[in-house]
């Protein structure tokens, strides 16, 4: 019975080691993922909004009527303008094709609204 217990430990062991090290991704690759994403304390745009407050404004305007979008053609306008400015710093951030398919989105409806 101890025997068993003590290849069971030792298998557990070996898969837990075998797993960690094939599914841990290197330092150099979760550097290289991370540096194409802009940090959350950075600023863009002339109002200097950060891709969190980008995503919240994109999100609260997706919740308003298409009656109520009429009047957003301003806050789209500053809002492409800090996604253009992400862009161009940090051009191949995952976040960015989300958040410009919800901006040309609000754009479709800000237009129809008028």
């Amino acid at each position: 019975m101890r025997a068993i217990v003590i290849i069971v430990a030792a298998a557990c062991a070996l898969v837990s080691f075998h797993t960690a090290t094939v599914a841990a991704p290197s330092s150099s690759t979760r550097v290289s993922s991370l540096s194409r994403m802009a940090p959350a304390d950075e600023y863009f745009g002339r109002l200097k909004e950060s891709v969190l407050e980008i995503r919240n404004r994109l999100d609260a305007l997706d919740l308003r009527s298409d009656a109520d979008m009429a009047g957003s053609r301003r806050e789209l306008d500053d809002l492409q303008n800090a996604i253009r400015d992400w862009q161009h710093k940090y051009p191949a951030d995952p976040w960015l094709p989300r958040m410009t398919r919800m901006l040309m989105r609000d754009y479709e409806r800000a237009d129809g609204a008028g």
